[in-house]
């Protein structure tokens, strides 16, 4: 009995010495800033309102022509903390800047009523569309956060951002992947009313 207690006031005396740092749960966060430019459009008619798109659009790629784009860019930042040896991620943050380019119908109310009709559900169908790229940017942007979160602790600061800026531009690659997927399967949105007339 005494030796026990003997060895439990040892171990209490050398207790408050110890410093073990238990990490926290890490901590993520994703900032979203959207900017919408518009292209005038001109014309009365449905022939004529296509054709000003077509020629005046600034969204190509290649020898390719659309009625409008949504591009976006991610970029990250972290923190970490050096605890028991190792570095570790205690919080990653994205921001996602989206910007928009839709056409403008200038003429819009000079047009006859179905012409104007058939231009609302167009556009309704071009909006949804972009809003899809919109969506996977989010998602991507939110996946970078958790890629970087899940990264195991490093021996060194260095490692611990080339491990962090490697497993972020793996997913920005997966998602930038699964977007053409969604247009090939919509045909830029075609499939889905964004056509005019």
């Amino acid at each position: 009995m005494k030796i026990r207690i003997l060895v439990f006031l040892i171990i209490a005396l050398f207790l408050p010495s110890l410093q073990v740092v238990v990490a926290k749960e890490p901590m993520q966060n994703t900032e979203i800033f959207e900017k919408t430019e518009t292209y005038k459009v001109y014309g009365t008619d449905e022939n004529s309102v296509r054709a000003c798109i077509t020629k005046t659009t600034p969204c190509t790629q290649g020898n390719e022509v659309f009625d409008a784009s949504t591009t976006w860019y991610v970029e990250w930042f972290f923190k970490w903390q050096y605890a028991n040896g190792l570095y570790h991620i205690t919080e990653a943050n994205s921001n996602v800047e989206i910007k928009y380019i839709m056409p403008e119908w200038v003429d819009k109310e000079k047009a006859h009523p179905k012409t104007k009709a058939k231009w609302e559900r167009y556009f309704k169908a071009l909006s949804e569309h972009e809003y899809g790229h919109r969506n996977i940017a989010i998602e991507a942007a939110k996946g970078v956060n958790m890629a970087i979160i899940a990264i195991k602790p490093c021996a060194t600061s260095q490692a611990l951002e080339i491990s962090a800026d490697a497993a972020a531009n793996r997913v920005l690659e997966r998602y930038r992947t699964q977007e053409k997927e969604y247009d090939r399967k919509t045909e830029h949105g075609k499939k889905t009313g964004a056509v005019f007339p």
